[in-house]
Parts: structure tokens; C-alpha cells; sequence
């Protein structure tokens, strides 16, 4: 059988897309062989296959039939693509431009998010109580407590844990068995490409059925736990939000800063950090020790970063501003500790990008015949995806 050429293409439409590609795309559509006749579809000597035009719509994350619209129609769809992202928070304030690793990794997660709620809805599962219950106006303590009962934690739930990897993996095992799915990964998809954890530590995707956390791996594990716990309290406001959250313990001018993420931070610290635990570790610890290893030590013990604990001391009056602001200009010459990688399977990876409940749902979906097994594959791009892998 021959293959089948698509000659009602206009080379103007694929021009047009590829001139709104951000460059680590069209670098990958460059370095493909199935594109090596590209400049010749653009200029009408040749003609595109079928498949050549599903792999060139992949690769530019938008649907095939879209090469088939009049040009303006196209750029018309091409700019919609990307409305109603998240606001973009970078250490308390709020960006315009969302860099572009970013802005196709959420498009890549609202497709799972979109297969998600249809999944769990079709298994007559109900709405994720939490989302949106809650407003920035809430006293914080009072907030942090509502959502340690929520996760069903107690103010010592540190010492039920060996180290910070552990206790990430604790607060991701808690959601989702509430219903919030949480997915870690440093690339774009399934691909080569960084996200910095500089532009992005992580965001969150508001869903009464499916509400998704993402959480960059380049982090160390005590900042993937803070992130995370950021961004479930924007989850309790009812807001989906892109985060660096690092950089606001170092910020000393509060002026520009978003009120709301100062709350999420601050309630955030409430959870992880709780005062009568704090306190007891500070009468024991501090008498004895200078404050940067009085600090190291108290954060080793809560399994959290030394800036989420110089916060929390800070709140509490145990240390003065400028102890706090002392540490923090000293500590941030030694950087945060990335986490040591360790290899691991490829399932394991895919796991944890697509997320644990997720998987679960997905795995239920197709047991009952709710969901095919195909439309998992387009959604989660991932040939690692298979019968057993949802089952696991």
C-alpha cells in the first residue's frame, strides 16, 4: 500500500506554526529525520505524509488538523493555546512571561488533568473537597491546622520519618489518597529538555475531580517538600499558580511582594513546622550551639530546609531580623544541596512524572472498561505505559 501525501496544505501554515516555537522544539524538529524535507513542504515542491504531519503536530504540541486551517485561522488558534495559564510567581512576585519549558510542560499536564477528571468521574468518584474552600483572608495558624487534620498529620509527624526523602514521599502518599495527583520531573514531557528549577519549583492545577501538583526534581527533597505544600494551600484557595518559591525567604523588601504568596509560604511553614515541636527542639538545641548550626541541626531533625526553619524562628521571635536575614545572606552562598541521583527504572521515573493516583484511576478506568488503554498512551505520551505499569 502506498503512503498517502497530504497535498491540501497550505507551506504558509507550517511556516507560521514553526515561527511560534520556542527554540528547544524546533531544535528536536531540526535534528529529526522524518523532517528532512521541511523546507520543501513550506515552499509547496513536496508534500508531507500523513504520519509525517501527525509526528510534525506532536512535536509542535498541537493537533494535525490544525496544518489544514487558513492561515490566520491558525494563528488565531496558536495564540488561544496559551490562554488562562496560571499566574507566574518568581520569589513572591508576579511575571508576565512564563518561560516557554514551562508553559508546554502545563500543556502536556492539562491533557492528563483533562483524561484525569473524565476517569475519575466516569467511577462515580466525588469532588476533591478541599479546592477552593478556603481564602487568603483565613487566619493562617488556624488554615495550617485545618490542613495538617486534612492530610491526617500530627504536629510530630517528622519523627515518624529517617530523612527528607521519606518525608516528601509521605506528604505525596497523603494527597493522593486524597485525590490530588503529584507528579515530579526536571524535563518537558518525556524529553531531554530542563526546566530550571530557577524559572519553576513547581505549580499547581486547580480541578474539582482531578487538581494536579507538579513538583520540580532538580529541587533538593527538602524544597520539593515546602513546594509542595505551597502549592496545596493555592490548591485550598481555589488558585492554579507556577512557583519559585526560594527566593522569597531572602527577599527583606516586602513591598512588591504577591500578599498571597507570602499567606502560602506562611502557611506552608505552619504545616511542616509547628510551634509547640519548634520550640521544645530550640530550648534543647540552641543554649549549646552558634544559630547557623542551631538551625542545621533543628531543620535535620523536621526534615525541611534551613531557610523554611530561620522563617519559622523568625515568626516565633526566637531570632531577631537581622539573625534571620545574617543567615540567609550567608547560607545563600552555599546553595541548596541537590539530591543525589541515584539511577533508578525507567517505570520508576514514568511514575513519578505521570503521577500516583494518576495511575491508580488509570488502571481502574481500563479494569472496568471506562477508559482505553490507547487514550492513556495519547495523553501520557509514554510507551513505559503499559497493562502492568498500571497495575503496579
Amino acid at each position: 500500500m502506498g503512503r498517502t501525501y497530504i497535498k491540501n496544505i497550505d507551506g504558509a501554515t507550517i511556516e507560521i506554526a514553526l515561527r511560534t516555537a520556542p527554540a528547544f522544539v524546533l531544535d528536536a524538529i531540526k535534528s529529526s529525520k522524518d523532517f528532512r524535507k521541511l523546507d520543501e513542504w513550506i515552499k509547496g515542491i513536496s508534500f508531507p505524509t500523513y504520519r509525517q504531519l501527525q509526528k510534525l503536530a506532536e512535536k509542535l504540541r498541537i493537533p494535525w488538523t490544525y496544518f489544514l486551517l487558513p492561515p490566520q485561522s491558525l494563528k488565531e488558534k496558536l495564540q488561544k493555546r496559551f490562554e488562562g495559564l496560571p499566574s507566574y510567581y518568581r520569589s513572591g512576585i508576579k511575571e508576565s512571561k512564563i518561560p516557554d519549558e514551562v508553559k508546554f510542560q502545563i500543556l502536556y499536564i492539562r491533557r492528563m488533568q483533562l483524561l484525569l477528571s473524565e476517569m475519575v468521574q466516569s467511577l462515580g468518584r466525588p469532588t476533591v473537597g478541599l479546592i477552593g474552600k478556603y481564602s487568603s483572608t483565613n487566619d493562617p495558624r488556624t488554615l495550617a491546622q485545618q490542613l495538617k487534620q486534612w492530610l491526617n498529620i500530627s504536629d510530630h509527624w517528622f519523627k515518624h520519618v529517617k530523612s527528607p526523602n521519606q518525608a516528601f514521599n509521605l506528604f505525596v502518599d497523603k494527597m493522593s489518597s486524597k485525590g490530588i495527583n503529584v507528579s515530579i520531573s526536571s524535563v518537558v514531557e518525556h524529553s531531554k529538555v530542563k526546566i530550571q528549577r530557577e524559572d519553576c519549583q513547581g505549580f499547581a492545577l486547580v480541578d474539582d475531580y482531578a487538581p494536579w501538583i507538579f513538583i520540580n526534581s532538580e529541587d533538593s527533597y527538602q524544597a520539593r517538600l515546602f513546594t509542595l505544600i505551597h502549592e496545596l494551600v493555592h490548591l485550598a484557595l481555589g488558585h492554579s499558580s507556577i512557583d519559585e518559591t526560594s527566593g522569597l525567604f531572602f527577599r527583606s523588601n516586602k513591598a512588591n511582594l504577591e500578599p498571597v504568596e507570602i499567606f502560602c509560604n506562611q502557611v506552608a511553614g505552619l504545616v511542616l513546622v509547628s510551634d509547640s515541636p519548634l520550640y521544645q527542639l530550640w530550648q534543647e538545641i540552641s543554649p549549646n550551639k552558634p544559630l547557623k548550626d542551631a538551625i542545621y541541626d533543628i531543620a535535620k531533625e523536621f526534615k525541611v530546609s534551613r531557610p523554611v526553619i530561620a522563617f519559622r524562628l523568625r515568626e516565633l521571635n526566637l531570632i531577631t531580623d537581622r539573625d534571620f536575614f545574617d543567615f540567609l545572606k550567608e547560607l545563600k552562598k552555599e546553595e541548596y544541596e541537590k539530591p543525589k541521583r541515584t539511577g533508578g527504572s525507567a517505570n520508576l521515573t514514568i511514575r513519578n512524572r505521570i503521577g500516583k493516583y494518576f495511575l491508580t484511576i488509570a488502571s481502574e478506568a481500563v479494569a472496568q472498561n471506562k477508559v482505553s488503554i490507547v487514550n492513556i498512551y495519547r495523553a501520557t505520551k509514554s510507551k513505559y505505559v503499559t497493562y502492568e505499569l498500571l497495575k503496579a
